[in-house]
């Protein structure tokens, strides 16, 4: 049975509260991932007194730039202490919470569909903004109230566990790094001096390979969309492990350039452009040229390498400056790097300790992309085709 689709401006009303007695002071704006982040924007010498209050519950959404974004930044906001933001945001609540419940309108606002509409609609707009009337204008289903109520249950109860998972895995990536920290910089547990046994190496004698990544023909669509992630640079934010990709390889494209295969647990350094970036891999992977891998050998922990490569991101962009515009660490340049490798006693001993940290993290991390699927598909379920 289709759901009965409506006008969005049938439910909402504009709201316009301003900090006229100046007594909010916590500034924030929405990021192109429809969240509340506090804002960066220099506003010394600025009247803070004409910026916008919103509070919980209510809706602020930035409509300039949509269709180069092809996003449009719009969020319930849910924090208890209001807060203010540039008078540049709408700003919007729900008033006919009896037929439509706002955490429900939200979950319609995130989903990639609605910003491919919204992108439509805002291309003929000066500079590619969306004007109000074409937003309100615009339709969602309005089930009913029970049925949202299930609707953004499920929903919560998994990103609920998903941002359970996430503070897990910054606790256990906090813990192993201050370990390292205490261990093999401040030498707590060696009475506070480096052991004089502990040398230094180079990366390329602490690997078994130093692999430069490749990109396979990308005229053969055939190398393409199989079941091997393909790390590039974007790939590597925010995560211990890189467990999902925008791009796979198919067995063709990964048969092109078997020598660039990295197997579980090898090291991954982003090393022209955007030099510093480090992950692991979470499953036999192979990654494009701008990054360089360690596959570290049998006896040496991968744990302690990419702890170490953390600590170097500043070393990295200096070594690769070398007077050009574009920085670039090449494979012999990233080989030759000198690191500190303690005796194996002592690393085996750190190994067995973060070991099963890391373990956890890559189980969590593979957990989160699978409900991240899930609560995909509850918000691409929120629609019925039009007159289904």
């Amino acid at each position: 049975m289709a759901h009965v689709f409506q006008r969005i401006g049938d439910y909402i009303t504009v709201i316009d509260y301003r900090n006229s007695n100046g007594l909010v002071n916590k500034l924030m704006g929405i990021s192109i991932d429809k969240c509340y982040i506090p804002s960066v924007a220099n506003v010394i010498g600025t009247d803070l007194k004409n910026y916008k209050i919103i509070r919980k519950g209510q809706f602020a959404c930035s409509l300039m730039q949509v269709s180069r974004d092809q996003r449009i930044p719009i969020a319930m906001y849910t924090d208890e202490t209001p807060a203010i933001m540039s008078p540049a945001y709408v700003m919007f609540e729900v008033d006919k919470t009896d037929e439509i419940l706002p955490e429900y309108m939200e979950l319609w606002f995130r989903r990639a569909e609605f910003d491919r509409e919204a992108s439509f609609y805002a291309v003929g707009g000066v500079r590619g903004s969306l004007d109000w009337e074409d937003f309100c204008n615009m339709e969602l289903p309005v089930p009913s109230i029970n049925e949202q109520r299930k609707i953004v249950h499920d929903y919560q109860v998994v990103t609920d566990r998903i941002a359970l998972l996430r503070k897990i895995n910054d606790n256990l990536e906090t813990q192993a790094k201050n370990i390292y920290k205490s261990w093999f910089e401040d030498y707590r547990p060696f009475n506070g001096d480096r052991p004089s046994k502990w040398t230094e190496t180079t990366i390329g004698e602490l690997a078994k390979e130093v692999v430069c990544g490749k990109t396979p023909p990308t005229e053969d669509a055939n190398n393409y969309g199989g079941n091997v992630p393909f790390i590039t640079i974007p790939d590597m934010h925010g995560s211990v492990y890189t467990v999902k990709t925008e791009r796979t390889l198919s067995e063709k494209g990964v048969s092109t350039q078997s020598n660039k295969t990295l197997p579980e647990n090898s090291i991954c350094v982003s090393c022209i452009a955007t030099v510093g970036l480090v992950c692991l891999t979470a499953e036999p992977s192979q990654t494009n040229q701008q990054i360089n891998s360690i596959i570290c050998k049998e006896d040496i922990s991968p744990f302690y390498v990419y702890l170490k490569m953390t600590t170097l991101t500043e070393h990295l962009k200096a070594l690769g400056a070398g007077g050009s515009a574009t920085l670039n660490v090449n494979k012999t340049l990233f080989s030759e790097i000198k690191i500190l490798y303690p005796d194996r006693e002592t690393v085996s001993a750190f190994h067995n300790i973060v070991n099963p940290m890391f373990s956890t993290i890559r189980i969590n991390q593979l957990e989160i992309e699978k409900l991240t699927q899930i609560a995909m598909l509850i918000m691409t379920n929120l629609i019925r085709t039009k007159g289904a």
